[in-house]
């Protein structure tokens, strides 16, 4: 494992759920509250419990489901798989987990679920993160004739034994059955991880113990909790501060942004006030020109003592166009003198 993973690289590992959040407990053995907080103690039902392991812890967590012997054949597929390069040259993987155990009894585990990786630019391991979503068990024709076997052989030997007392056998005894709280892990490399699991939240306590110096177990602890008691009471002192700031930010851009809203109302307003105005005075002007275009235009009297002087021999009255005018006495005497 130290070719594949860094150094400070960490394993998650997430149980199928279960309704019985004490069945893990009950299977490896170790009925410690503590190993079981944060792990869903209020709901009673469909109960994961998930457990964190380095690098380290993970190796003889390997090594204890290699030497439990129970397994046949295991294999595991991920289809889909999907990747995307980071920004700082990181590979993160994620593809659907599918788990196959088939242990020695002839009793056969599926396990779907997921998995997340992340590697280095140095293509080591960083994290990976495996959580199982379903668990089914069943058992093989070839397994349940060894089981068949053995209970005829059993019920021989107490003759009171009925046959439905083979499907409580086989439900109980079955190796799948029993290893379904775990998700198909035995139940000594189940202690390793519940145990690994404590150490890895543990590693920050034993940094703090190796740096300060402290003898005492519990005086470190001690100390370690109250230190981090003043850390998280600043932290939500600055996260509160951060919040309220936030909030006041919020209502002083939603002010501005309501000020804004009514000077642009009022400007609307103002606009089409000057165009009701404007069309106003256009509609004045336009009615007193067409009043003006429709009055009679006066006609000039001529004087009293002015005298009416004969019409010029060229104007032709509208009322007679063919009449012609005599030539006045005057000319005509002109032309007898000659």
């Amino acid at each position: 494992m130290p070719t594949y993973f860094s150094p400070s690289s960490v394993i998650k590992f997430t149980t199928a759920p279960t309704q019985n959040k004490n069945a893990l407990l009950e299977k490896s053995g170790l009925k410690l509250p503590f190993l079981d907080l944060g792990n869903g103690m209020n709901s009673p039902q469909n109960t994961s419990h998930q457990f964190e392991l380095s690098s380290i812890v993970a190796s003889r967590f390997m090594l204890a489901c290699i030497a439990a012997n129970n397994v046949v054949r295991f294999t595991i597929s991920l289809p889909g798989l999907k990747s995307q390069v980071m920004n700082n040259g990181s590979i993160f993987l994620m593809a659907r987990m599918m788990i196959q155990y088939i242990y020695s009894d002839g009793s056969i585990s599926n396990i779907n679920g997921n998995i997340r990786v992340l590697m280095g630019r140095d293509l080591a391991i960083e994290w990976v993160d495996c959580q199982c979503l379903n668990y089914q068990s069943s058992l093989a024709l070839s397994g349940l004739e060894r089981k068949w076997a053995n209970f005829l052989d059993s019920k021989a030997k107490d003759p009171k034994k009925g046959d439905k007392d083979f499907l409580n056998d086989i439900y109980e005894n079955t190796e799948a059955v029993k290893l379904f709280a775990s998700s198909g892990i035995h139940q000594d490399a189940m202690r390793i991880m519940q145990v690994g699991d404590v150490m890895s939240n543990l590693k920050s306590l034993m940094e703090f113990d190796q740096v300060n110096n402290i003898s005492s177990p519990m005086k470190s602890l001690e100390l370690y909790v109250s230190r981090n008691s003043g850390q998280i009471a600043l932290q939500s002192q600055l996260a509160q501060a951060q919040f309220q700031a936030q909030v006041q930010a919020q209502v002083h851009a939603k002010a501005q942004a309501q000020a804004q809203a009514q000077a642009q109302a009022h400007a609307a307003q103002a606009a089409q006030a000057a165009q009701a105005q404007f069309q106003a005075q256009a509609y004045q002007v336009q009615m007193a020109a067409q009043q003006a275009s429709s009055a009679p235009v006066p006609v000039p009297q001529q004087s009293r003592n002015s005298t009416i002087s004969s019409p010029s021999p060229r104007t032709i009255h509208a009322e007679d166009p063919k009449k012609k005018r005599k030539a006045s006495t005057t000319i005509a005497d002109n032309k007898r003198r000659k």
